[in-house]
């Protein structure tokens, strides 16, 4: 229980009109902003990638070209575990 002091008689009815807007609105209201915010936060992020795609476009004949050039080289095979000395 809260003591409100000398001033109970207004204190009272103000904190239980404040909790029950508390209650009633701010958890709501917080669902729905936590909600909203997840769903655009990854839109920068899609803008982002959309830029790298296009300069991957850009270089894809060059990656192109240098898989042809080297394509009938294969890399050497080594047994064991890997970074074993």
């Amino acid at each position: 229980m809260v003591d409100f002091g000398w001033l109970s008689f207004l204190a009272k009815p103000l904190f239980l009109i404040v909790n029950w807007f508390n209650n009633a609105f701010v958890t709501t209201w917080l669902v729905i902003v936590v909600s909203h915010r997840h769903q655009l936060h990854p839109v920068p992020l899609a803008a982002f990638q959309h830029e790298v795609d296009e300069e991957d476009a850009g270089v894809k004949p060059q990656i192109d070209i240098i898989n042809a050039k080297y394509k009938n080289i294969g890399l050497p095979i080594r047994k064991g575990r890997p970074n074993q000395e």
